[in-house]
């Protein structure tokens, strides 16, 4: 999905605040730099004014000026909140627009059950700024609370400076937070629905015995693993390289599908964009699963050992897994996605965030499925352990998936504060911790009873 500059509604305010503001107010609109790297897919809007600036440590403060120059500096303000919006508007629906069949599926899905950010919720947003701006036109002693309300930020003499010189910090702006937000789920639901894809593949292929388990000498699969719901696999590298392909081909069947019913079309760059992320999913998948049983079957098959083997495999699983495709998803976006700048910081911050989710996916998945194999096993008839072992298999696999999103989340906030020298909030950490954990739970448990549907129809035994 691609989405141009939006810039056309800036060109009017610009014009206005160059020519028709006497004391040459010159308000620039902020660069690609300022905007914070979370919101990194907006595209950041003309910032090519560069005229006379007023220094406003000399009286033409926002506090300091002639009910003129206040006026007029009202005016200009007020043209520039209003094309900020239109500006963004016109972006978020050039993204909704270009949906395509999957992503248009999760966007109703998000409206008519309200779980993340719908399409809805963010027009609702827009609709309110906008219907504050017209109410600022007729009373402009409004300004500071409507400046506040689009921008984040108090209106006062170092704004405006910022203001002036481009470098007006948006990163507390809610509606650059709503239309990124949504941005990010339409593409993130596509590539969840081909991670799950790609993985039932691979999966598969081991479970169905068509493919021999690699590392393990042809172990079948039959234990629970974190983030995804359950199982195992391993190979040689032939194996691999077979497992490896089918998952890269069911990968690309949802980016198929939802790229060709793009109204942008689906070009050859993003194709293989596309490809490279299925490649890596599926093959750090093929040897994390491997990995991971082989390690648990050296580490034997007593009481004790079974534990403790279950809890090493599932971690190394989920280590492998996790930061395998994190990291290479990133250098496959760094590759092929222009707004995207190849980083040792962003790599690092990649990989240890990579690290910490998976370590706690691993503990989590482990210790749920520990809990919750009485319910899989118990069952009086046929129908009711299958349930059991469905239900069970969400579970794991929803809460492997929060504890992900929730450590994630929150420890690549605290990353980038270290990384940007930003002053750390307990309220956006605890906001960062949380924003993603009901499409994680939604998706991990959606992954987990996918995954046990693959074992059922391979015949896996159901756990002791």
């Amino acid at each position: 999905m691609s989405v141009g500059r939006v810039s056309d509604n800036f060109e009017y305010g610009k014009e206005y605040l160059n020519s028709s503001v006497s004391n040459q107010y010159d308000v620039a609109v902020f660069d690609d730099s300022q905007i914070d790297e979370n919101y990194s897919e907006l595209s950041p809007v003309d910032n090519s004014v560069s005229s006379q600036q007023v220094n406003l440590s000399n009286g033409a403060g926002v506090g300091n000026t002639t009910a003129s120059q206040q006026e007029q500096l009202t005016q200009a303000l007020t043209d520039y909140l209003e094309n900020m919006v239109l500006a963004y508007e016109e972006q978020f629906q050039a993204v909704k627009d270009n949906n395509g069949w999957i992503a248009k599926g999760w966007d109703w899905f998000k409206n008519a059950t309200g779980i993340g950010a719908g399409s809805d919720k963010v027009q609702k947003q827009i609709d309110e700024l906008k219907k504050q701006i017209e109410e600022l036109k007729n009373d402009p002693s409004k300004l500071n609370d409507v400046y506040k309300s689009v921008t984040g930020n108090e209106l006062n003499d170092e704004e405006l400076n910022n203001l002036i010189n481009g470098q007006v910090d948006l990163s507390n702006s809610k509606i650059v937070e709503s239309v990124s937000k949504y941005i990010q789920g339409q593409k993130m639901c596509t590539n969840i629905i081909s991670g799950i894809a790609s993985s039932l593949a691979v999966v598969g292929l081991i479970a169905a015995g068509v493919v021999a388990a690699p590392f393990t000498g042809g172990t079948s699969l039959a234990a629970t693993t974190a983030i995804i719901g359950t199982a195992t696999t391993g190979g040689t590298l032939a194996a691999i390289g077979t497992l490896t392909a089918a998952g890269t081909a069911a990968y690309m069947i949802p980016q198929a599908v939802d790229g060709l019913t793009e109204k942008d079309g689906y070009s050859f760059k993003e194709v293989m964009q596309d490809v490279s992320n299925g490649v890596v999913n599926s093959a750090f998948t093929a040897v994390g699963m491997g990995a991971g049983k082989a390690v648990g079957n050296a580490l034997g098959n007593t009481a004790i050992n079974k534990v403790v083997a279950g809890f090493v495999e599932s971690e190394t699983t989920s280590l492998i897994i996790g930061d395998g495709i994190g990291i290479g998803n990133y250098l496959t976006e760094a590759a092929f996605n222009d707004d995207v700048d190849f980083s040792w910081a962003d790599l690092g911050k990649t990989a240890v965030v990579s690290t910490a989710s998976s370590a706690v996916a691993g503990a989590t998945g482990y210790h749920k499925s520990l809990l919750l194999r009485p319910m899989a096993a118990s069952g009086t008839t046929a129908s009711s352990q299958i349930f059991g072992r469905f239900l069970a298999a969400g579970i794991t696999g929803g809460s492997a998936a929060i504890s992900a999103a929730a450590v994630g989340g929150g420890v690549n906030y605290l990353l980038t504060c270290a990384i940007d020298g930003k002053e750390v909030s307990f309220d956006e950490w605890v906001n960062a911790s949380t924003e993603n954990l009901s499409s994680a739970a939604l998706s991990g448990f959606v992954g987990g009873m996918a995954f046990e549907a693959v074992h059922l129809a391979a015949g896996t035994p159901k756990p002791e």
